[in-house]
């Protein structure tokens, strides 16, 4: 019948030649140590993407990258954009009224270009705003 082996203090290990070590002390054997475990991937877990965020000026250079493959889009994001305060907010506002000029959507155009010039007097677009309202009229 197999026994399980123990380990016991009180009992000394035979050697290679059968002796038992006579009036030796038995010393343990050292406990087995386990290998560490390895990081194992769950097939199961979620894969999570990094946050990323985006600076207002990639946002500015992807509304203008779709204008001519996805111009609803490009104008919303520049909607988004003029929406806001500051020199983007005027970029977007005066991007939104040329492309719906190149678009040959004057009114809208008008519209957006009219609402720039009080919004943005001294904006770096302004004259060119006013150049755009000549011709549309």
């Amino acid at each position: 019948m197999n026994r399980p082996h123990t380990e016991r203090a009180d009992v000394a290990a035979p050697h290679a030649d059968g002796d038992h070590g006579g009036d030796r002390q038995s010393t343990p054997a050292p406990a087995p140590t386990e290998a560490p475990e390895a990081a194992v991937e769950n097939p199961k877990a979620p894969i999570v993407a990094p946050v990323v965020r985006l600076t207002v000026a990639q946002i500015f250079e992807s509304a203008a990258r779709r204008e001519s493959s996805d111009p609803e889009a490009a104008l919303a994001i520049y909607a988004q954009l003029a929406a806001g305060d500051g020199s983007w907010a005027a970029d977007a506002l005066f991007a939104q009224g040329c492309l719906e000029m190149e678009r040959g959507h004057h009114d809208q155009a008008r519209a957006l270009l009219t609402a720039y010039l009080p919004r943005f007097p001294g904006g770096l677009n302004a004259d060119d705003a006013h150049r755009l309202l000549q011709r549309l009229r």
